[in-house]
């Protein structure tokens, strides 16, 4: 997905189909402050996940995170850009991914609109060796909400996406609901089963019928 992140979150990104074949069981809001370098913890196990991005509005903290980006020049804007990095990594090889718009916006309003229509998320990837950025990518589009399917158990830092380095010229933040789904049958399998509980309540009848006819012949 999300790396070191992508093995989990490359959460392998599934279609929001999947939600017919999924219930909640709680959910979660995490809030990740623009200020933080450190980030907000989050742990998977496991199973399937729905990430939506949220806002005030929803029960979070933020509605977005008012960062600079440099692409190529340094700008300012509101953005619910995160970055997702292993919480143990510790050496010069590592891999993050990146949750964003590519887009700064005018108003903390106008980005988590434009996150929350879930037309033009991108997950990207920047691998890093010896310190330095050895390669990067994107892995597509992802809607929201998305629904992602961690195969290990593993913890991650989730850190608003700020490209100056100066946190202390940020405000705001950017507020998640992660909610773990547990799986239940999909109509047709609904169906499926309530048609065999019929073959075998029909089969034991039969197989009632046959023998209560054998004791009266034996009786007779």
């Amino acid at each position: 997905m999300f790396g070191s992140v992508s093995r989990i979150v490359k959460f392998s990104a599934l279609g929001l189909s999947t939600l017919a074949v999924s219930a909640p069981a709680n959910a979660t809001i995490f809030n990740i402050d623009a200020t933080d370098s450190v980030g907000t913890e989050v742990s998977f196990t496991p199973g399937s996940y729905l990430i939506k991005w949220v806002g005030i509005a929803d029960g979070g903290l933020y509605d977005s995170a008012n960062v600079s980006f440099c692409t190529p020049s340094c700008s300012t804007g509101f953005s619910n850009a995160f970055v997702a990095r292993d919480a143990a990594f510790g050496s010069n090889d590592f891999e993050i991914s990146i949750f964003t718009t590519r887009t700064l916006y005018a108003s903390a309003a106008d980005s988590l609109a434009a996150y929350k229509s879930g037309n033009n998320i991108y997950s990207d990837f920047i691998r890093f060796v010896n310190g330095s950025i050895f390669d990067s990518g994107t892995d597509g589009l992802i809607p929201n909400p998305w629904i992602v399917t961690p195969d290990i158990s593993e913890t991650f830092r989730l850190v608003a996406f700020d490209a100056d380095g100066n946190r202390a010229n940020n405000s705001g933040g950017i507020s998640l609901s992660i909610e773990r789904l547990v799986a239940v049958p999909e109509p047709a399998s609904w169906a499926l089963m309530i048609a065999g509980f019929g073959m075998v309540g029909a089969a034991l009848r039969r197989s009632s019928g046959r023998t209560r006819r054998s004791v009266t012949f034996a009786g007779a």
